[in-house]
């Protein structure tokens, strides 16, 4: 079975059409040969290499939407403890707060975002609306 970004990404290759340097059965078998080799995406369908660009757009921006998402996600932690927020510090780099919801009265989520001590923006505070100046 495979994930639906690898589902997607197929639909954008597919609707792609074969590139034009591929023209010869051989080329066609070492353009799939390769995919399979590094992306671990088999193309067994040749039927389905029709140029589409509608279809292949929309793929595309779902793709781009997994991807955003994808990294939303890893920007946003739970913590259940206030003082877990001092601790999630990592080497040179500071976290800056970007946003703390309250989920229950002791569970929040804290959207926020790795940087270096020299990008911090000095004077900001965080409200509700987001960082604002002090």
């Amino acid at each position: 079975m495979q994930s639906g970004s690898t589902m997607v990404l197929m639909v954008e290759i597919y609707s792609s059409g074969w590139p034009t340097n591929v023209k010869t059965e051989e080329e066609k078998r070492e353009f799939c040969r390769r995919y399979k080799e590094k992306e671990h995406i088999h193309l067994d369908d040749w039927s389905r290499f029709v140029k589409n660009p509608g279809k292949r757009a929309v793929a595309k921006l779902m793709l781009n939407s997994l991807v955003v998402q994808s990294a939303n996600q890893r920007l946003c932690s739970r913590i259940d403890e206030l003082t877990r927020v001092h601790s999630m510090k990592c080497h040179e780099k500071a976290l800056l707060v970007n946003r703390i919801i309250e989920l229950k009265a002791v569970v929040a989520q804290l959207k926020s975002e790795n940087t270096t001590m020299e990008e911090l923006p000095l004077g900001k505070v965080c409200t509700e609306g987001g960082p604002t100046s002090k």
